[in-house]
């Protein structure tokens, strides 16, 4: 697939289908996850964790239920991959990283025909000691910065053709 449409087809999914994402799918995601610009190329501030148990995933969603919100926050995606920060890191540069994590992994699904959706604020809200976490590596002092659920589209991603409302200056 074309990198413009690659681009072109990116977008927030949030209907999937149950059935899980290919283990190799998975790794070629992580691998764009990881290979991702970090500043000062501190990649030792950062780790990733795939989810990808039912029963995990479900542990999520109790968690964000019973903190009184509504809904699934990951949209009953069959796969989800948490970004974690060093809090030592300044939070403007872990928010700025993670973006670059997550968009790199967003764009590596489209370009495999998978539907995927930027995460953050329920991740940032259930926080480090989540029990949906429980027997993840985490390194100590890493928070969870976001998350992309992921997960094979309801229906095929389209082709976005609309004009874009962010303006451009050319000097």
């Amino acid at each position: 697939m074309e990198f413009k449409e690659v681009l072109s087809l990116r977008q927030s999914t949030r209907n999937y289908r149950t059935n899980p994402v290919a283990a190799d799918a998975l790794e070629n995601i992580v691998h764009a996850g990881v290979t991702a610009p970090i500043s000062l190329s501190r990649y030792e501030s950062y780790h990733l964790t795939v989810i990808t148990a039912e029963g995990v995933l479900k542990k999520l969603e109790e968690e964000w239920l019973e903190r009184g919100n509504t809904g699934n926050p990951i949209y009953d995606a069959p796969a989800l991959i948490v970004v974690f920060g060093d809090e030592k890191v300044t939070s403007g540069l872990r928010n700025a990283d993670t973006g670059c994590i997550v968009t790199q992994m967003h764009l590596a699904a489209t370009a495999l025909g998978l539907g995927s959706c930027y995460i953050c604020g329920a991740i940032q809200q259930l926080g480090k000691d989540a029990r949906y976490l429980n027997g993840a590596r985490v390194p100590a002092n890493f928070v969870p910065m976001g998350a992309l659920a992921i997960g094979e589209p309801m229906r095929p991603l389209k082709a976005r053709h609309k004009e874009s409302k962010m303006t451009v200056d050319r000097l």
